[in-house]
């Protein structure tokens, strides 16, 4: 057991990812005229944006404030970190990571009630995040401290994803943000409610199937399997135990299944034997919870043609009494579709990407709501803008350009717009806007800077009832937009109330009041509350009907949410004072561990130091170090990456041995990316080598070996920009470089077409390439729609002593198949190599001072590369799955979908007066497949190629696309 451990460590760490990568990488960075300042205290140097500093002092006394309770249990002091709070993202997320280690924070609130929950965003963010700054702390022991001080922060954060499942990871800081939080998410049963779901419809599913997830079911991800078995170890275990099991599984991470070892250790059952009993309790407590309920009626509106998990969501009614519903799932897109009163679907309009804000907003058949749009060059700065689409005319606006907006409502009349604004400072307004125009109305900001959810107009045309969260909790208010008055519906709290219609003189809403969330409405004349459903699983986002008789809402299901409706029957009703509390506090235990649950409601309010941030501060930042391994194992490194942490600059200095050659040269790659063009550096040198089969003049072929050094120099300016503004992602991106190779001590009097002798080469490389393709599903192989170009242009009009030309181009389209989720690709191209021919004695022979340039295409599939002075390619391609098996092999092998590839090639080459055709016609088949039980799908299988001008036939070995 010991030979094969060590043997297992040497094989991972001579193969691991290599860092190289950070050269061609574009990161997210924001524009140059952002200034930055930061405060820096005992633990943290909090980075922010100059006019944020109310913001800065905030987060700076709230992490200082967290910093022991969040370690506690896992019993680790955290080194100083940078934490950098991105104030132009509209998106709402934060993430830790290493090379280079820093956190940051995206400010922007969401409106997803359930995400938010009742708490303030900034607040759960910093518990959240730092808990992963604690775990990546905590993997900093034993041999993965080890690897650390040999190799840096990439392999630290390698082996620490190898050694511990990313659901632990995610699960965890779910548990911290639920325990020192008055809300999140494991207090919130819309988190479970498809694991839920799942567990009693369709009974357990395998430890790989809930981990590796599928194909065939929709699985909830890792965040939901990670918070109920981090609770329930430290449930059975304590409060200690994930900080043990973690370090023996850290300790020696290379082991397999080490993190099984350590959890049999600590609590005498391995991973599956933990998930089981997991799994066997909470279905335990879910089946006692359904006992209690009794369920009211409601009827079906859509109809389902298979058991495909697909969600109807947001019912919102038309004029002419259809419904119109977002329909999407794992194997459809987001798309509005619309139903009729016998729930025949049609669908009306594909959106681009929605900013999640849980709702819909229609009047006069016109649809509201918001999509993310993207500054085209820098990743770091994006958009929420506001939306409309007229169901009678088919059109389709934007209202704001570049804004910031959450959260969007339709007055009555259609004439007014209220929505959410957050401005980089943090600032939350609700504000109105003129519906056509996008110009702002009216304004409103509450004194505490309190953060206002889901927006709606009341019958009068003035007043708009919102929720409202302040450090009290969350309340329903009314706002008349005309006096600026408020008046409370409901008292701030931590009922996690969401999405309130406003009917005549009651308010519908959701809430998970009894465990369960279900509707419930506010009758405003009397303040008295009613439980309007219970439903199984859930019962969300209630909308009243034309003629006022039903409502219709979303009821859950094992295969997604439905559209329902029932009876507006006040007499079905039951007062809030007769509900009975059905939840099962899973998250109580965790609370009472950490003993902290009312932590952030004293956070100081020092003042700290601002400073200046410089932008040459810690550019040269290096994080990795040591050796690595390219992913093609061809290449071993020994060197440093760098990378400074606001992302203006990445940099890699080392050197490369290369296994085929076996010979060495030194590298140094540069990218400073803070302006307009990228301005990439590669400089290279040392010795070079090859070999290669030759034939002599008798016929014979000899093995050849080539030597020679190497000097080479590159310099370029790249321009990736992203165009997605619809239902399609587009991408542009332009590059060109200039490039000067000197090469001396060549030792063979021949040379390849391709290769370089004594001299210099000088050339310049441009590069074009433009996609556009349809949003996919889970099931889909390739977009229903799309469209890929690329040029490229090699030349040497800067002298030198070798000459050359290529200029490749190709199109690509891809087209729907005959069934669902099946897909059309044709790719057709052109290439030129510049070919110079001396005639002599001889015959003809290629010039000496002739350069060949690397070929961008693939060959006819079957076909060995030829070189031609000309080359024309087509190829045509169907593509379709197979069957989705859920297939287990134990712990090392999943395989998750089997599919099939059908496809056509040809290809025509001339040089001189001579031409050829190549052409092919074969079958790949595939499989995506887990190994290890490691998250990342990988892609193996099979290619038969039959060779029409041959009448041969080949079998390659696929590894993604590469055939072997």
């Amino acid at each position: 057991m010991r030979k094969k451990s060590l043997l297992f460590f040497v094989l991972l760490v001579l193969f691991q990812p290599v860092v190289l990568k950070i050269y061609a990488q574009v990161l997210e960075n924001n524009p140059p005229s952002v200034r930055w300042q930061y405060i820096e205290t005992d633990h943290f140097n909090i980075l922010f944006q100059a006019g944020s500093e109310v913001l800065g002092q905030r987060m700076a006394n709230t992490m200082e404030h967290l910093y022991r309770p969040v370690s506690k249990s896992l019993q680790k002091e955290v080194r100083k970190i940078s934490i950098i709070l991105q104030n132009n993202q509209a998106i709402s997320n934060g993430f830790v990571t290493l090379a280079p280690r820093r956190s940051e924070f995206y400010i922007n609130p969401p409106q997803d009630y359930n995400f938010l929950g009742t708490n303030e965003w900034i607040n759960l963010l910093a518990v959240h995040e730092f808990r992963h700054v604690v775990q990546f702390e905590k993997s900093l022991t034993g041999f993965n401290k080890f690897l650390y001080y040999l190799f840096g922060q990439n392999t630290q954060g390698v082996w620490a994803g190898f050694a511990v499942p990313d659901w632990f990871w995610e699960g965890d800081a779910v548990g911290l943000e639920t325990a020192l939080t008055t809300s999140g998410r494991g207090r919130i049963p819309d988190f479970y409610r498809v694991y839920r779901t799942n567990l009693l419809e369709r009974g357990p599913f395998s430890y790989n199937k809930q981990h590796l997830r599928s194909f065939k079911h929709f699985v909830p991800d890792h965040y939901r399997l990670g918070y109920f078995m981090t609770t329930h170890v430290r449930k059975h275990h304590g409060s200690e135990s994930w900080s043990n099991i973690t370090d023996r599984a850290w300790g020696l991470p290379f082991l397999p299944f080490t993190f099984s070892t350590a959890m049999k250790k600590e609590t005498g059952k391995g991973l599956v034997d933990t998930y089981d009993d997991m799994m066997k309790e909470q279905r335990g407590k879910w089946e006692a919870q359904i006992d209690e309920l009794e369920i009211t009626e409601a009827n079906p509106i859509n109809k389902r043609k298979g058991d495909i998990y697909t969600n109807y969501l947001y019912p919102q009614v038309l004029a002419n009494g259809k419904i119109v519903a977002l329909k999407s799932g794992l194997g459809d897109i987001r798309q509005f579709i619309s139903l009729d009163q016998e729930g025949n679907e049609k669908t009306e309009f594909i959106p681009g990407i929605m900013n999640p804000s849980s709702m819909l907003s229609l009047e006069n058949n016109k649809i509201v709501w918001n999509e993310f749009e993207f500054d085209p060059r820098w990743r770091n700065r994006t958009y929420s803008v506001i939306k409309t689409y007229d169901f009678n005319t088919g059109e389709n606006r934007t209202i704001t350009k570049r804004s910031k907006y959450a959260g969007a409502a339709l007055s009555k009349d259609g004439t007014k717009i209220a929505s959410i604004h957050t401005s980089e400072k943090g600032e939350n307004t609700l504000v109105v806007l003129d519906a056509h125009s996008g110009e702002t109305l009216k304004s409103f900001q509450h004194e505490e800077n309190a953060l206002y959810l889901m927006p709606r107009w009341m019958d009068d045309g003035k007043t708009i009832i919102v929720l409202r969260t302040t450090r009290e909790g969350k309340a329903l208010i009314g706002l008349n937009t005309e006096t600026g008055e408020e008046k409370e519906f409901f008292a701030p709290g931590n009922e996690n109330i969401g999405h309130p219609v406003p009917h005549d003189s009651y308010i519908f809403y959701n809430s998970p009041y009894n465990g369960i969330d279900n509707i419930y409405v506010l009758d405003t004349r009397n303040d008295q509350r009613y439980q309007v459903t219970s439903r199984k699983y859930g019962a969300y986002n209630p909308v009243i009907s034309s003629d006022g008789r039903y409502i219709i809402f979303n009821d859950f299901v094992k295969d997604g949410m439905n559209v329902v409706s029932m009876p507006l029957d006040t007499t079905l009703w039951k007062p809030l004072e007769e509900v009975k509390d059905i939840n099962t506090h899973d998250y109580q235990i965790v609370v009472e561990q950490e003993g902290n649950a009312e932590i952030l409601n004293n956070i100081p309010t020092h003042q700290y130091q601002i400073k200046d941030y410089p932008v040459a501060k810690g550019l040269f930042n290096i994080h990795s170090w040591g050796l690595n391994a390219s992913t093609s194992l061809r290449e071993l490194t020994a060197g440093i990456a760098a990378r400074d942490v606001l992302s203006n600059f990445s940099t890699f200095i080392g050197y490369t041995y290369d296994a085929n050659e076996k010979s060495g040269f030194a590298r140094a790659r540069f990218s400073y990316q803070r302006w307009f063009p990228i301005i990439d550096l590669e400089v290279n040198f040392g010795n070079r080598s090859t070999s290669e089969n030759l034939r002599d003049m008798q016929g014979q072929v000899q093995r050849v070996k080539f030597q020679w050094q190497e000097k080479e120099i590159n310099v370029g300016l790249r321009v990736p920009l992203i165009l997605t503004k619809s239902k399609y992602f587009t991408n542009l991106s332009l590059s060109s470089s200039i490039g000067i190779t000197e090469v001396t001590d060549f030792n063979q009097t021949v040379r390849l077409f391709d290769q370089q002798s004594n001299g210099i080469l000088r050339s310049l490389t441009h590069n074009i390439t433009f996609s556009r393709t349809l949003k996919t599903s889970k099931r889909d192989l390739n977009g229903k729609f799309g469209q890929e170009l690329f040029l490229n242009y090699n030349h040497t009009p800067i002298g030198g002593d070798f000459t050359g030309q290529y200029l490749a181009t190709q199109g690509e389209l891809f087209l729907p198949g005959l069934f669902k989720h099946h897909s059309v690709n044709l790719r057709g191209g052109y290439q030129y190599q510049e070919i110079n021919f001396v005639r002599n004695d001889q015959g003809v022979t290629l010039s000496d001072r002739n350069y060949g340039f690397p070929s961008y295409f693939f060959f006819p599939r079957g076909y060995s590369s030829t070189i031609f002075e000309h080359f024309y390619h087509f190829n045509a391609n169907y593509a379709l799955p197979l069957i989705y098996p859920d297939l287990s092999l134990g712990p090392v092998l999943n395989i998750q979908r089997i599919k099939a590839n059908l496809f056509y090639d040809f290809g025509k080459g001339e040089i001189l007066d001579a031409s050829q055709n190549f052409s092919s016609v074969g079958i790949e088949l595939k499989t995506d497949f887990n190994l290890m039980r490691f998250n990342q799908l990988l892609e193996i299988g099979v290619r038969f190629s039959y060779l029409t001008e041959t009448n041969a036939s080949s079998y390659e070995l696929l590894i993604g696309n590469i055939g072997f």
